[in-house]
């Protein structure tokens, strides 16, 4: 079974401005979080940043967020993003 629901206006078409971003890094599976410092690509949605893991990591969790200029944001968070060998 299907639903025809319209979509009122002003509430679809075009996504916001890239606002700002933000990226932490975890080594303890999210217990502790810390910063990353981010350089933005120009007006593009990427950013780049540097890693240093510790030695003692075995894993790297990942926390990313970002809003744009209409109010809008999301956070997204890797428990165990990546194995350090």
């Amino acid at each position: 079974m299907g639903v025809d629901r319209p979509v009122p206006d002003g509430r679809a078409g075009s996504a916001g401005g890239i606002g700002g971003g933000s990226l932490e890094v975890s080594y303890d599976d999210g217990a502790t979080w810390t910063a990353v410092d981010l350089e933005r690509d120009g007006e593009k949605a990427a950013w780049q940043g540097l890693l240093k893991v510790p030695d003692s990591a075995e894993f790297v969790s990942l926390r990313a967020s970002v809003s744009d200029d209409r109010g809008g944001s999301v956070t997204q968070e890797i428990i165990r993003a990546v194995g350090v060998r």
